[in-house]
């Protein structure tokens, strides 16, 4: 769940059948759609981007990219 160090909601929203992926300015997150409820963080923010293959991209970087590239394995 965001905690009191996530003050704003940066970049893009990527929604897929069941999840909401959300960045903050310091983490991003998986938001169940029924639930409304976060099952999952990963400690960078950044723009976000889900592959046909169920791979999720994030550009690191809550207001400028850092030129990383994080890939994680969504199945």
């Amino acid at each position: 769940m965001p905690g009191t160090d996530d003050t704003a909601f940066h970049r893009n929203v990527v929604v897929t059948k069941n999840l909401a992926f959300v960045s903050t300015n310091r983490a991003v997150y998986a938001i169940d759609l029924v639930t409304h409820q976060p099952v999952w963080s990963y400690p960078a923010p950044g723009m976000l981007a889900v592959s046909g293959s169920g791979m999720l991209y994030i550009v690191e970087g809550a207001r400028e990219p850092t030129g990383r590239l994080i890939a994680i394995n969504l199945k």
